[in-house]
């Protein structure tokens, strides 16, 4: 999972938000639980929200990307 996260940024630069994070990488690289646990470690500190705000919204942040993804 870690060599695709890096793989993806080297590629296409830095991620700018959490739905730009999710939507670059497919649910087999990162699913609900794996973004819940970088952002418990901090991982998404530089993407501007809290810890906090990063909690409530992942989920449905997820939940669309991935619809986005199926209808595509």
């Amino acid at each position: 999972m870690i060599d695709a996260v890096v793989m993806e940024r080297n590629r296409g630069g830095k991620y700018t938000s959490l739905k730009d994070f999710a939507s670059r990488l497919s649910s087999k690289e990162v699913n609900k639980r794996t973004i819940e646990n970088l952002i418990k470690a901090g991982a998404m500190d530089s993407l501007g929200y809290t810890r906090k705000q990063q909690m409530s919204l992942y989920g449905s942040i997820i939940d669309s990307v991935n619809q986005e993804k199926k209808n595509n």
